[in-house]
């Protein structure tokens, strides 16, 4: 279910870990308000939510690529 609703959003990637879930948002900020609700809706258990920035290399790795 969450799988299917991240794939509604603006994300260049989202990665099933089988535990957890990796998601690469185009804009957090709309990401994480818009998971949340769905999470609410669905009355659905959330235990944690990590966040980081996009590392140095995969930074460059996206500039070089374009």
């Amino acid at each position: 279910q969450i799988i299917e609703a991240l794939r509604k959003l603006p994300v260049s990637k989202i990665i099933d870990h089988g535990f957890s879930i990796s998601v690469y948002p185009l804009n957090a900020n709309y990401a994480i308000q818009q998971l949340l609700q769905f999470v609410e809706e669905k009355n659905l258990n959330f235990q944690e939510m990590d966040l980081r920035k996009l590392p140095l290399s995969e930074i460059f790795e996206k500039i070089t690529h374009k």
